[in-house]
């Protein structure tokens, strides 16, 4: 679960600060009233009820943002993610898809599908949204580590994936994630195999 908070500040990071657009269904939302300035106001609120652990009043609060501005896209972003630590995961991947489709320029949500399908143990669909993430974002390394640590679960020290494992233990700004790297990788070079799991 510390992998699904680390992403989640990510998501706050990135996205507190969005506008909303999007490429919704124009004939459907054409008529619908939006509210940018409230959408944006309620998704801080959910983000900062999230960090504080109240998932519940975060939905609530990230539900009433998309109400206020159904094109908000970082309000259906933040949405997935906290249904997604609440085990919610049909309407996590239902978020976080309209997510992407509203930013098709932002990784963020793709990132977020992409531990979704790897908590769900769906691990093609998985590399292929985190592979999509890093494409937007190349570089990031909060999605090499998720690429990584995808590859480990599946027992894969192929040479793309030490040099992920060699990028996050010289420059992630997670402790935990560099000593996880560092650890990965002398099991891959003593030929163990490390479990994939974070501390």
């Amino acid at each position: 679960m510390r992998a699904a908070l680390r992403f989640a500040v990510g998501v706050a990071c990135l996205l507190s600060a969005g506008g909303c657009a999007g490429l919704r269904t124009r004939a459907v939302l054409e008529n619908t009233a939006r509210d940018r300035a409230a959408a944006l106001r309620l998704n801080d609120e959910g983000l900062s009820l999230a960090r504080d652990g109240h998932l519940e009043d975060a939905e609530r609060a990230l539900r009433r943002a998309i109400a206020a501005d159904p094109w908000c896209g970082p309000a259906h972003s933040n949405l997935g993610v906290v249904l997604l630590q609440q085990g919610k995961f049909y309407d996590a991947g239902w978020a976080l898809t309209h997510a992407s489709q509203l930013m098709p320029q932002a990784a963020q949500p793709r990132l977020n599908l992409g531990v979704l399908y790897e908590t769900a143990g769906k691990y093609a669909d998985a590399e292929d949204e985190l592979r999509s993430a890093l494409n937007l974002a190349p570089g990031d390394l909060e999605i090499v580590g998720h690429l990584a640590r995808l590859r480990v679960r599946q027992k894969d020290y192929s040479s793309e994936t030490l040099t992920w494992l060699e990028a996050i233990a010289v420059g992630d700004n997670n402790p935990e994630w560099r000593d996880w790297a560092g650890q990965q990788l002398i099991l891959a070079k003593s030929k163990h195999i490390g479990n994939g799991e974070l501390p």
